[in-house]
């Protein structure tokens, strides 16, 4: 079975100056040819490593992405570690794509979560694509986690694969950047009725001890989700990934940008495994 873990250490190339270069295999994508947004969290995390203790040490793992980041394509890494944290910068023909900064610890969210009674009798799925990290069924190293959503809530009761289980029986942190970063891009569909991208990500995990194993659940409230920015274009979402017993792991504050030139591009895309009727309670004024 392939492991995340593995899957991006292949991705890094790193010199003891902290310029290196980065990766992406195929399997992180999102939408066809483009890095899922919590795979390029991830990425940075795991460099990262190098100057942090990853396995016990709470973080917050926090990016700007500025462009699309493309898969399989050798993109220049720079890192830079400060009293701060450790700042990387992704770039590409010259440009940033992406701009990190992983930092040690991080305030515990207002529990948004509250209220949450467990699944709703009525509830929708949302639509799949077969190669995404998070839901795609055909994905080697995926997720395949399906969220599913009503009047009030983004969701997913979730058990990991063994893909997901660190070396020393821990739970992968790309787990949660994954996860949260897909619920964030849901609650801004939802709220805009557009498809788009995630811009800026900040991810806080707090108990990266916390042995593999049991029943996760990924929430995040539509109620919580603010329009920003002059034209509402943007949209500020929060989402939480809770173990069995209600300890709080992880927490997501993410962007979402929703433009019609994005639907045009990605639902097309979806229509061609998913029914329309899947499509349409999201995109309404897409798929008639």
């Amino acid at each position: 079975m392939t492991n995340i873990d593995r899957v991006l250490s292949q991705c890094l190339t790193m010199n003891v100056d902290g310029r290196g270069s980065l990766t992406l295999a195929a399997p992180l994508q999102g939408f066809p040819e483009t890095a899922h947004g919590g795979s390029v969290l991830a990425a940075f995390d795991r460099t990262a490593t190098r100057w942090i203790d990853a396995a016990t040490t709470s973080r917050t793992i926090g990016a700007q992405i500025r462009r699309s980041v493309p898969l399989e394509t050798v993109l220049p890494l720079t890192v830079r570690e400060s009293a701060t944290g450790v700042t990387l910068t992704l770039g590409h023909d010259g440009r940033s794509l992406a701009v990190g900064l992983v930092k040690r610890g991080g305030p515990e969210p207002a529990p948004s979560w509250e209220g949450w009674k467990g699944p709703a009798e009525k509830s929708r799925g949302f639509p799949t694509a077969r190669g995404c990290l998070a839901c795609g069924t055909e994905n080697p190293v995926g997720l395949r986690v399906q969220l599913r959503f009503d009047d009030r809530w983004v969701w997913s009761e979730y058990r990991p694969s063994e893909s997901y289980r660190t070396r020393d029986g821990g739970i992968a942190p790309a787990l949660f950047t994954v996860l949260l970063d897909e619920m964030a891009w849901w609650l801004g569909a939802l709220a805009s009725g557009e498809a788009g991208v995630t811009t800026e990500i900040a991810v806080t995990l707090y108990r990266p001890a916390r042995p593999f194993g049991g029943t996760l659940l990924g929430i995040g409230p539509r109620d919580r989700v603010a329009a920003a920015g002059e034209r509402g274009h943007f949209w500020k979402t929060e989402t939480a990934v809770l173990a069995s017993d209600g300890a709080l792991l992880a927490s997501g504050a993410i962007t979402f940008a929703g433009s019609r030139v994005y639907s045009k591009r990605l639902i097309p895309n979806l229509l061609q495994s998913n029914p329309p009727e899947r499509l349409r309670p999201i995109f309404p004024a897409h798929v008639p």
